[in-house]
């Protein structure tokens, strides 16, 4: 799993369960996501930005969660329009953990995801940062 899915995921996963789902509010659309990564691998932080057009039926944990099978998500804590669990995902030689953090106010999202990655012996982590709005209706 790529670490950008896993992130995408993490954004996604509030819908777990129906209580997290209706309090997290976010609106289906297209969204503009902003997210910054730093690894200590690189001299700087990356800066990446999308755009994608989230529906109601990509809201739902099936979809979100049919393509990361080598991933696990527990601990999912939901509390008004915050979010909290803890992810573990295997593949690509290594495995990664960590814990993730997401809140919504229906037109706008940010969030983090902690990841620490297990790669030929060497412990990598890895700080992903995420903020997001609603810019319209989908094309």
């Amino acid at each position: 799993m790529s670490v950008r899915y896993a992130m995408l995921a993490s954004v996604l996963l509030f819908t777990m369960t129906p209580a997290a789902a209706e309090d997290m509010q976010i609106s289906p659309g297209l969204w503009e996501v902003q997210i910054t990564s730093k690894m200590p691998m690189l001299p700087q932080p990356t800066v990446k930005s999308m755009q994608h057009c989230f529906t109601t039926g990509q809201l739902s944990p099936d979809k979100i969660m049919e393509n990361s099978s080598n991933c696990e998500f527990s601990d999912v804590q939901s509390s008004g329009s915050e979010l909290n669990w803890k992810m573990s995902c295997t593949g690509h030689g290594g495995s990664m953990s960590g814990t993730g953090h997401f809140e919504s106010a229906g037109t706008s999202m940010n969030g983090t995801l902690l990841m620490t990655m297990q790669m030929q012996g060497q412990q990598i982590t890895m700080e992903h940062q995420w903020s997001g709005k609603r810019i319209g209706d989908c094309p």
